[in-house]
């Protein structure tokens, strides 16, 4: 099994278009509508990202930086990581750089509100190694911390 597609609200059909194709290069490969609906799937690095249109949604309130929910993007180095920093930024998203020690992060919003993150491959929790075991007591801490 793997994951097929991220889907993410559209509210602005041109914008999400043109960041899509003209900032972030994906190409536009799909698109399909119902009555009260519109569907356009963009292929970002071999990855399907879907925008739906639903007639009549309204777009959330932005929580900005203390926004949760968002996708993990990671790219082969960091000088990768400047270069999309340097993108983003003269597309006019807002965006946003955090230090997470030994490491940077791009946060970025599309024209939707939806929030993105982009990382080098070298500083992922994957390349850092999993720890099943370290996870296990870290949760059973917080839970029994939580619970007291």
């Amino acid at each position: 099994m793997r994951v097929d597609h991220l889907a993410c609200p559209c509210f602005d059909i041109d914008g999400t278009r043109r960041f899509w194709t003209e900032v972030m290069g994906a190409r536009l490969v799909h698109a399909e509508s119902g009555e009260r609906w519109l569907l356009l799937a963009f292929d970002f690095a071999g990855v399907l990202i879907d925008y739906f249109v639903i007639v009549g949604e309204e777009r959330p309130r932005s929580r900005g930086r203390d926004e949760i929910r968002h996708c993990g993007l990671a790219v082969g180095s960091p000088a990768e990581v400047s270069e999309w920093k340097a993108r983003i930024t003269a597309s006019g998203a807002e965006m946003w750089i955090e230090d997470h020690g030994d490491d940077e992060h791009v946060y970025f919003f599309d024209p939707n509100g939806n929030l993105f993150e982009i990382t080098a491959d070298e500083w992922t929790v994957r390349a850092r190694g999993f720890d099943p075991e370290g996870a296990a007591r870290t949760l059973a801490a917080w839970t029994d911390k939580v619970r007291s």
